[in-house]
């Protein structure tokens, strides 16, 4: 992508951390955050909300409830029950 001369969005971004999430790879989730904001894009609580069903995938109760707390008050409704989706999964996923 870059090799052509595009530069990743947003969209781009969230894409990739959302694949990585379905093929349970946490780790390079992350990367794909850390990478977006060395571009100097700034998370958004679909971000958030991404990344917690991808930790959910894991069984990660701990990061769901961080990825829910960077997503900060006032989030639509259906990131909401994303989130929680995502913590219920994580419990199924440890026990």
């Amino acid at each position: 992508m870059r090799a052509k001369g595009m530069k990743p969005d947003m969209t781009t971004f969230n894409t990739l951390i959302k694949g990585y999430g379905r093929l349970k790879q946490l780790p390079e989730a992350m990367k794909v955050l850390s990478e977006m904001q060395r571009e100097g894009i700034v998370p958004d609580q679909r971000t958030y909300s991404t990344l917690a069903e991808a930790c959910g995938n894991v069984g990660d109760v701990a990061r769901v409830m961080e990825m829910r707390e960077r997503m900060g008050q006032g989030a639509p409704r259906e990131l909401e029950l994303a989130c929680l989706e995502a913590l219920i999964k994580a419990y199924a996923v440890i026990r």
